[in-house]
Formats: C-alpha cells, sequence, structure tokens
C-alpha cells in the first residue's frame, strides 16, 4: 500500500492554482468503478472553503502489476493524458462536462522514505445519476428528460473538441444543483493525443460497453478507425444511460443475460469466440426482447399521461443502442466516418420533448 492511500489530513499545495488544499477523506470506491484505473478517490477542501473531489494516485500502485514497468508508464501517460484533455475541456469551456480545479504532485515522507504522489481535483458533485436512481423512486418525468439532455449536450461538447469518452455511464454522470455534468475522461480518447489505452478494444468497463467492443472483430471490412468506434460507442452509451434513466435497468447486462451461454462475450471456458459480424443477429434478438420490456414496472403516471414521450425515448434508445455500429447514428449518411455520429438532432429532440412534458403535466 503507497502514500496515495494514505492522505487523510495531508496538505496539499496545487501547481495551477497555488493554494493549499486539505484532504478531508478517502472516499469509498463505488462498485462500478473502472477496472484498471490506478487512483484513490478523496474529498478535500481549498483553504477559501471550496470542496473538490481528488483522484490521487502513487508509483506504487504499478508494482502490484503482472508488468510494473509497462504499469508505470501507462500509469504516468494515462495521468498527463487525463491533464491535458481536461485543460482542453477548461479551454473550451465545456460547461457540461466535469472540468479540474487543480492538480499537481507532491513528495511526501512515508514510512521512513520519500513518495511522491500525483493528483488531479474536480468539482464535488451532489451525487451521480446510480446514486440518485436507487434512492429516487418515481423519478420526475421532467427532470429525467432534462438529465438526458443535459447528458447528450455534454457529449457533444466532448465531440466537438476531438475527444470521445469511453466509459460514460451512471457513475460517470455527476448531479449538481442546477445541472447534470459527464465526468472522469480517463478512459478518453483523442486523435490529437494518443494514450496507452487507445490500443485496447474495450478501453472502458465492460459492464457498460456496446457489442463491437465485447466481441473480437475479424471482418476486415468493419475494422474502421478507432476513433470512429470509440464515438459510435458514446452514442451507444448515451442510449444506454437514457435506458437506465427510464427502466433502472442497465441495457448490456439485460442484453447478456437474455443470450444463450454460447452467445456471450468470451471467458475463460464459453462464450462466443468468433466474429462481431456473426454474433450480430444474436445480440439484436436479445436486445430487442428487452426493449419490448420497455414499459414494465413504469409509473402509472408515465404511462398515462406521458406516453408519448416514452415512445419517443424508446425511439432514440433504438437509433443510439443499434447494435451494428456502421448502421449507429445518422442514417442518411451512409459514409461510416466521425459526421456520422452528431447528436445535434437527438438535442434538439429532447429540448423539445421536455418542453412537451411541461406542458402536459400542467394540464
Amino acid at each position: 500500500m503507497g502514500i496515495a492511500k494514505e492522505l487523510d489530513g495531508i496538505e496539499l499545495h496545487g501547481d495551477r492554482s497555488g493554494q493549499k488544499w486539505t484532504v478531508v477523506e478517502r472516499l469509498k470506491m463505488e462498485a462500478d468503478w473502472t477496472p484498471g484505473q490506478f487512483s484513490v478517490g478523496y474529498r478535500v477542501i481549498r483553504e477559501d472553503g471550496l470542496e473538490g473531489f481528488m483522484k490521487a494516485s502513487d508509483l506504487s500502485m504499478a508494482f502490484d502489476k503482472d508488468d510494473p514497468i509497462k504499469a508505470l508508464r501507462e500509469m504516468a501517460s494515462g495521468h498527463e493524458f487525463e491533464r491535458t484533455i481536461l485543460d482542453r475541456c477548461r479551454g473550451n469551456r465545456l460547461d457540461k462536462v466535469v472540468t479540474a480545479l487543480d492538480s499537481g504532485t507532491a513528495s511526501l515522507e512515508y514510512q521512513g522514505t520519500r513518495e511522491y504522489v500525483f493528483y488531479i481535483i474536480f468539482e464535488l458533485a451532489k451525487s451521480d445519476l446510480r446514486k440518485i436512481v436507487k434512492v429516487k423512486e418515481g423519478n420526475d418525468l421532467i427532470w429525467v428528460i432534462s438529465a438526458i439532455h443535459n447528458i447528450a449536450v455534454a457529449m457533444a461538447q466532448i465531440h466537438g473538441i476531438d475527444v470521445y469518452h469511453n466509459d460514460l455511464k451512471p457513475g460517470n454522470t455527476l448531479i449538481f444543483e442546477e445541472t447534470e455534468k459527464v465526468a472522469d475522461l480517463g478512459r478518453a480518447s483523442s486523435p490529437e493525443f494518443p494514450v496507452s489505452h487507445d490500443r485496447l478494444l474495450c478501453a472502458g468497463d465492460r459492464r457498460f460497453a456496446p457489442p463491437e467492443q465485447l466481441y473480437h472483430n475479424q471482418n476486415t471490412s468493419l475494422d474502421l478507425d478507432r476513433y470512429v468506434k470509440s464515438k459510435a460507442g458514446d452514442l451507444y452509451n448515451l442510449g444506454s444511460i437514457m435506458h437506465f434513466l427510464i427502466t433502472k435497468r442497465q441495457l448490456t447486462p439485460e442484453v447478456i443475460s437474455r443470450l444463450d451461454p454460447c452467445f456471450r462475450p468470451a471467458i475463460p471456458g464459453g462464450g462466443w469466440y468468433d466474429s462481431y459480424e456473426g454474433v450480430l443477429p444474436y445480440w439484436r434478438s436479445a436486445q430487442d426482447t428487452v426493449l419490448t420490456e420497455f414499459y414494465d414496472d413504469l409509473p402509472e403516471e408515465w404511462l398515462d399521461k406521458f406516453r408519448f414521450a416514452l415512445d419517443d425515448v424508446r425511439t432514440v434508445i433504438m437509433h443510439l443502442c443499434e447494435p451494428d455500429y456502421c448502421l449507429r447514428g445518422d442514417l442518411k449518411d451512409s459514409n461510416v466516418t466521425l459526421s456520422k455520429y452528431g447528436l445535434q438532432r437527438i438535442i434538439s429532440k429532447m429540448d423539445l420533448l421536455r418542453t412537451k412534458v411541461i406542458v402536459t403535466s400542467r394540464a
């Protein structure tokens, strides 16, 4: 265990701001924390009283890996990559993306030696989608549609600066006083800033991943530019979050649970070892089954007053979560390029739908 896991009460001076931060408490690692990340979470407070969330790492975290040298390289490059991407978001004033308040490195005494810790400090949110959906039974549909709109805007913002999230999920979508923001760009990709996880088939959390990231692609005709696939994957994950907000169920696990074991993503001893293209009909059938259950267990008020909105959201989910990523996105654009996966139409649709739901709720 390195110093990054023992920072309670430590004072740090941010390299960006020059201000002092006090580490208040270590935060519990949540169940859907993306595997493979070299960091520990803390609540911190700045000398002027502003609270923040800190991700801290130290070099010892690489020594538990099978290849420590490789892990050290990935840790260092990943930290620098995330800082660079966050600086870019901040510079472009992306108001729906959680950006860094501060960052830095420190040499601290630990168990008789000096150890280096490096950290990034973010805005501190009230909660995240995963927690609030658990707590708020029968979430207000106006809030749900508004959240979907804000998350879509966030994804359009980062796509607009050639950044692709790769790990959008409820735990990475944070709730603030007046809006929702997308967080955690540690597994993102950008053609301008290559990083070690670019070579992974699935850079984010496999439990939430689209099918093209779960099955080895042996069809070279579908082996497109990885950034095109990352952007297409972000669309799937956006649709998956929409499904979660309405039904409180995660799309990918629901689909996999309905697949015959021989068609599930490969694991030692079983699963599908053939091509992504070959498994598509089975995935599509299972996903269709899940989406036929979309209206099950929804609040009666939603079904009675807002069926039109639920129908529209379900149609958008089907559009965003099309299992074949070559068919995902704008159907009018037959070329599978980055432009095919724009989100402006979805944003406009959600904005209009929110207005209709508000008007209907007042009728």
